[in-house]
């Protein structure tokens, strides 16, 4: 029945599945019904404390319930380990039942007096946060990330309308029909929340959270004492909590400058329920018309972050209003600019903002946000005022003055939120490496604060180098290693003699190129030679030809060249591990060895032993060999070892460079191949190079080009880059991708008039399916270009997201990295490119228009001519 009456006029303002809608119109009811409640409540319960103890009950009211609250909380916990969450609104629905019969019987016998009014207070107060708190739970369980998006500003208007249907209903129902016939409307409204919630979970259950609960009582006291008091450590959570506690206090802070300055004008009790319900009221009004004209455009145009900081943007600029004109008027322009916005856009975007927590830990953070930290925040604001009212009499001035400076905190802890957000979002798409981020020490820095305690040159110092050159990471024991001979000179060395044998390669040759640093005679290196196993003496080598280099009397003096054929003899008639190869390898080209240097090629030209040929290029590169580089280039090397191929080649940036030169336009497969080292080299020539190849005839070499482009950009961002150009190219990108859209559509079309003709069938299909490679072609083109436009690392890890299928998390993500003009212009595209079916009603449902006068259909005629020729005679 609610259907067929609401669907017509709801499909009008906003455009929703058949699922969706019903969803939304369930979940609006449902609060619309819960707000009324408080807003019929809200009036009774403060006129109640007010009329009975006046405005100096506000503090101690303010502590009370952040007092119950920590024990609510605590009794909320304890109904989540054994009943599931839908159970634990059942159930807390039925409470409050109960408790409203039992007010309206208390109210008809004149019970209500004294210090039972403040009870009445804090209970209305609690009343609210519980059960708004397990209302989104329950939300935010039912939809996705994009769906809360669409859906929670709609859901918002059912609550700010209640909140203005009740404010109203209180205001008329009081003046005729008493305080008792107010709260049987209440427990009324209550039991009808409670069938919407019951036909909710009966029709969409299937997409809720399944986590079972379980009455296991290890499970219980984790989840009880162990994994929830953790989830304040989280530190998006943390922002969040100080988002909320600092928004609660300069809320009611205000609240109580409101308070104040309505109390001064109205005496009698009847008065002033009356007038807070009509205010109450009007200022729900304009929540509803922000709510349902301007929250999803806000939060499009604006994002999250800058969505929540309205609000106190706002205040803050009411408050400093208010500090020099404390009058009605103001006050009420600030309350209406609090309660109108906190319902709306602040309550949207705050909701939205815990979403990309992981579900569990989202329950359990919006719990703990919403009841701990709101009511601790109500009760430290309370405490806040009886200091600076009760206890040092200051001026009402002082209260607005604490409370901007809470704003201004407030406003510091949503923008600080930014980076956590968007980080959970990023989590969501893609994951990072387990490494700390802000680690950037090196292993010599780590290794100086582990020794900062004991003094250079101490038997403590030195046993502590000992004991890391044994049992640390290799980068750990080199560092060691450098710091003993720095410190403790060859008679340091001389006790390090355990990493002879350790297991990796590089610390012993560490300890042998700070062993060589001690060597004066050619007798002390034979010496050490002597002394060393034959494994160990390549490694030496290897160390003694970084030494030397390639002079040629010092290469002379300690017979390099010698000891490296004596190295070669070994390698060839033994089996020795293939690192040391690289070793060796190495040493001819750091000491420009000429001889060894067809073995070397040999390796770069085989295809067989990959290790051997990325040993070989590393030793290249690490020489810097130029007569090797058209070996290099011609080195061809499998795809997850073609990172050390491209450093390889950015060794040698001049040589790179004039040999893409010298390409022309028929080697675009060498052009495409060599393109990508260029993001190991920060000139400006090379980039510029890149810049002319984006022209090229080959779309794929302008992909590369533009690609490589990007990388580069991260990495030196100081060069010089020309931004809109690229803006240029991405505007027409999105044109052309519209129009391969369009000639998609009008395929489909011809393939539905034309279906009793196989041939002209066969012919349409072709068609699609080649459109559709130029398609996927072009929106890689976007994204690249994207990547250029934006300033962010991930465009293209969301692109291989959204290819793998991960699309509602990766535009969600994207939805935040991109400005709104150029959001509007190209998620259609991207929606429509991802869809299965493209259609004349897609394309309408997105915006974007089929011409069907221009039916020269052009991508297909520069793809296949004579695809191009039957399809112009079919249509």
């Amino acid at each position: 029945m609610i259907n067929k009456f609401i669907s017509p006029f709801f499909n009008k303002i906003i455009d929703f599945n058949q699922d969706e809608y019903k969803k939304v119109i369930l979940l609006q009811l449902t609060i619309f019904l819960v707000i009324s409640v408080l807003m019929i409540l809200k009036p009774l319960g403060t006129s109640l404390m007010l009329s009975a103890y006046g405005i100096d009950i506000m503090p101690l009211a303010f502590v009370s319930i952040a007092t119950a609250a920590v024990i609510i909380h605590f009794m909320l916990m304890l109904l989540r380990c054994y009943f599931t969450l839908i159970q634990a609104i059942s159930i807390n629905f039925s409470f409050h039942i109960i408790v409203m019969l039992a007010l309206a019987l208390t109210t008809y016998l004149d019970l209500l007096h004294g210090w039972i009014t403040v009870v009445i207070y804090v209970y209305i107060s609690l009343f609210s946060v519980i059960t708004v708190t397990l209302f989104f739970q329950y939300c935010q369980s039912l939809l996705s990330i994009r769906e809360a998006k669409r859906v929670l500003s709609y859901v918002g208007v059912g609550a700010i309308a209640g909140g203005v249907f009740g404010g109203y209903f209180a205001f008329a129902m009081v003046s005729y029909c008493g305080n008792v016939a107010l709260l049987f409307s209440a427990a009324a409204f209550l039991i009808f929340a409670s069938m919407c919630m019951s036909i909710i979970h009966r029709n969409f259950s299937c997409d809720l959270d399944k986590e079972s609960y379980n009455t296991d009582n290890s499970d219980d006291t984790n989840w009880f004492s162990g994994q929830f008091l953790k989830t304040i450590k989280i530190k998006h959570v943390a922002f969040i909590a100080c988002i909320t506690g600092s928004g609660v206090m300069a809320s009611k802070l205000l609240d109580y400058q409101f308070n104040s300055v309505v109390y001064s004008h109205f005496i009698n009790e009847q008065e002033l329920t009356a007038f807070l319900g009509f205010w109450y009221s009007s200022i729900n009004v304009i929540g509803l018309l922000v709510q349902i004209l301007l929250v999803n455009r806000i939060i499009d145009r604006l994002g999250v972050t800058k969505s929540m900081s309205v609000m106190p943007i706002i205040i803050l600029l009411s408050l400093i209003a208010f500090l020099y004109f404390p009058i009605l008027a103001i006050g009420v322009i600030m309350k209406t600019v609090d309660g109108s916005l906190k319902q709306s856009i602040y309550k949207t975007s705050t909701e939205i903002n815990i979403m990309p927590l992981n579900i569990h830990v989202r329950e359990r953070a919006k719990t703990l946000v919403d009841v701990v930290v709101d009511s601790i925040a109500t009760g430290l604001s309370g405490i806040l005022i009886y200091i600076l009212i009760n206890k040092v009499t200051l001026p009402l001035s002082v209260i607005t003055i604490v409370t901007i400076i809470i704003v201004l905190a407030w406003v510091s802890f949503i923008f600080l939120s930014k980076k956590t957000y968007l980080k959970l979002l990023s989590n969501l798409v893609y994951k990072d490496d387990q490494h700390d981020e802000n680690i950037v020490i090196t292993p010599a820095q780590y290794l100086q604060q582990l020794l900062r305690k004991k003094p250079r040159g101490s038997k403590s110092r030195f046993r502590k180098l000992v004991q890391l050159s044994q049992n640390s990471e290799s980068p750990i024991k080199s560092a060691a290693i450098e710091t003993v001979s720095a410190e403790y000179k060859n008679r340091g060395l001389s006790l390090l003699k355990h990493v002879r044998t350790d297991k990796s390669m590089l610390v012993r040759k560490k300890y042998f190129q700070e062993k060589l640093k001690f060597i004066n005679s050619i007798g002390e290196l034979d010496s050490l030679y002597k002394t060393t196993s034959p494994e160990n003496q390549i490694i030496l080598t290897g160390a003694l030809a970084r030494s030397v280099g390639y002079r040629v009397r010092q290469q002379q003096k300690f017979y390099t060249r010698k000891r490296i054929d004596q190295a070669y003899i070994y390698l060839q008639n033994n089996e020795a591990p293939k690192i040391l190869w690289r070793t060796w390898m190495t040493s001819i080209t750091d000491s420009r060895y000429k001889k060894h240097y067809e073995i070397i090629k040999s390796h770069l030209s085989q295809s067989h032993d990959e290790d051997m040929k990325m040993h070989a290029l590393f030793a290249v590169g690490r020489g810097k060999v130029g007569s090797l580089f058209p070996h290099i280039v011609d080195c061809h090397v499998i795809a997850h070892n073609r990172l050390r191929w491209y450093k390889t080649l950015a060794k040698f940036p001049k040589r790179l460079l004039s040999h893409m030169e010298d390409l022309t336009v028929t080697d675009h497969k060498q052009l495409k191949r060599l393109m990508p080292a260029f993001q190991y080299i920060n000139k400006q020539s090379h980039l510029d190079f890149l810049y002319k190849s984006v022209e090229h005839p080959k779309r794929r070499v302008r992909i590369v080009a533009l690609r490589t482009i990007g990388l580069m950009k991260h990495k030196y961002p100081y060069l010089n880059y020309h931004r809109r150009k690229y803006v240029s190219r991405l505007n027409v990108g999105i044109l052309h991708t519209k129009d391969i859209l369009s000639e998609i559509a009008l395929m489909h079309e011809l393939v539905d008039n034309h279906s009793d003709d196989p041939s002209k069938i066969k012919t349409i299909n072709e068609a699609i399916i080649l459109l559709k490679n130029e398609l996927s072609i072009n929106m890689h083109i976007i994204f690249v270009l994207l990547e250029l436009v934006i300033q962010s690392d991930d465009i293209m890890k969301i692109y291989s997201e959204l290819r793998s299928g991960n699309i509602q998390a990766s535009m969600d993500y994207l939805d935040q990295l991109i400005p709104y003009k150029l959001k509007k212009q190209l998620f259609p595209v991207i929606e429509l490119a991802l869809a299965k079916d493209i259609t004349e009603a897609s394309l309408q449902e997105k915006d974007i228009h089929m011409s069907r006068k221009n039916k020269a259909i052009k991508n297909l005629r520069n793809l296949d001519s004579t695809l191009y020729e039957d399809l112009i005679k079919i249509m």
